[in-house]
């Protein structure tokens, strides 16, 4: 049996395999719900992320109301399948997560004490009192905090 989840899943997979953008789509069904996860892969731009969740919201019918405790329906269409909680997920590589840290490291003098290997940080709490893996996190997923990081990258497919 085909579920509004799982068509959603295969219409997202197929407008971003259209789009040139590597992703994986996986769909659940469960008690009171259903949830569609994308998962981008390649080390995708933030801009490509913020579009892709753009995109998708379409088919997503509501949304959780965490002070009322309580889903709220502020999107319901019959005309497309949609799913209760849609997820948008961007993987990035070992190799960008060790750039990030190279490129913080390099701007940074806060950061001259701390491991040079990314994976080494991993774990270590940093002079500010974040985490490593916070900070390249940020850079990673927000090309506004750093804009650097990511001009100076090559370019990317954007949705």
């Amino acid at each position: 049996m085909t579920t509004q989840a799982s068509q959603v899943a295969a219409l997202i997979r197929k407008q971003l395999k259209a789009a040139g953008i590597p992703a994986k789509t996986t769909s659940k069904n469960y008690s009171m719900g259903s949830s569609v996860t994308v998962t981008l892969l390649d080390d995708p731009l933030p801009a490509t992320v913020a579009a892709v969740e753009k995109e998708t919201a379409q088919y997503k019918y509501g949304y959780f109301d965490g002070m009322q405790d309580m889903y709220v329906q502020s999107n319901r269409r019959n005309d497309i399948p949609q799913t209760k909680h849609l997820f948008v997920d961007a993987r990035y590589s070992d190799q960008i997560k060790q750039e990030a840290w190279d490129w913080l490291q390099a701007r940074y003098r806060w950061l001259e004490n701390a491991p040079s290997d990314y994976a080494e940080a991993c774990g270590t709490v940093l002079s500010t009192g974040e985490w490593a893996e916070q900070v390249v996190h940020q850079v990673l997923h927000d090309q506004n905090s750093h804009p650097g990081f990511w001009s100076s990258r090559k370019p990317r497919k954007r949705a």
